[in-house]
């Protein structure tokens, strides 16, 4: 299986030219509101509940078209394919702010910007085997820089360039900082409800700007719970949009305080 980490940093580059080249042009406050939708669609949805909690943790069943449309929506999250970006995500979880870590934030420079340690370490396909198994995972995969230059350049012809730098390609822009803030500000800056054996951090400007991801500790601790919250107050949208929207299995979601109680009885 071919890796695609060492090209995301050359393909964050291009998009961050396209878009300020787009913005000098086609600046309007009135189509941020398409950013915003935009946004939420591909931010929240396509990467937070899609790409994080549903192909990396499993933490809730789903239908087939919402599978689908979430393996769209992350294809403009500018972070590689699904099973690129799970692969070292489950190595991350499995090795975290240790030498085997693919972005550790002790490296916070190189992590930010996608260069990473993925590329030289073996990667079992075992860790990914779910994903290796569907065919629409492995066609993202394969064609991932080529689909989605193609996908822009066709949205374009069809919605007209604007559209598309406030839709898709602004969010992108918006994706690879995000990550980056979470690989490295929730694992330096904040606070902490548990006690897990890497830095991770409750970073509260984080969350606010990618709902309910800033909450990172919690999620060091509790990978498998479907949302991050602790307490009622904490800011977790997508954790009710799994349980009001996406889930199948509402009797089988588990929260922090359900695996909590799992933890103590074992």
């Amino acid at each position: 299986m071919k890796k695609i980490g060492s090209k995301l940093q050359w393909n964050g580059l291009a998009v961050h030219i396209l878009a300020a080249i787009g913005l000098y042009y086609y600046w309007d406050p009135l189509f941020l509101i398409w950013f915003i939708i935009g946004h939420k669609l591909i931010m929240m949805i396509g990467d937070d509940i899609g790409l994080h909690r549903y192909f990396s943790h499993k933490t809730f069943k789903t239908t087939k078209f919402y599978e689908n449309m979430f393996i769209f929506l992350t294809w403009f999250n500018i972070q590689g394919s699904t099973i690129d970006w799970v692969a070292r995500h489950r190595i991350h979880h499995a090795h975290t702010d240790k030498e085997k870590d693919p972005h550790p934030s002790t490296k916070w420079f190189t992590t930010y910007i996608w260069v990473d340690n993925y590329d030289k370490s073996k990667v079992s396909p075992f860790i990914i085997k779910d994903l290796l198994a569907n065919k629409l995972h492995m066609f993202m995969h394969n064609y991932y820089f080529i689909g989605y230059w193609a996908m822009l350049l066709g949205f374009s012809l069809i919605f007209g360039f604007k559209f598309v730098l406030y839709f898709f390609v602004l969010n992108g822009v918006i994706g690879f900082h995000t990550a980056g803030w979470i690989n490295v500000l929730c694992h330096k800056f904040g606070y902490r409800n548990f006690d897990t054996t890497d830095y991770s951090r409750n970073n509260n400007f984080v969350n606010m700007l990618h709902w309910g991801g800033g909450l990172h500790n919690n999620h060091h601790a509790f990978p498998k719970a479907y949302s991050n919250k602790v307490f009622n107050n904490d800011f977790d949208p997508s954790g009710w949009l799994i349980k009001t929207v996406f889930a199948t299995n509402l009797s089988e979601i588990k929260t922090i305080a359900d695996l909590q109680v799992e933890l103590n009885k074992s």
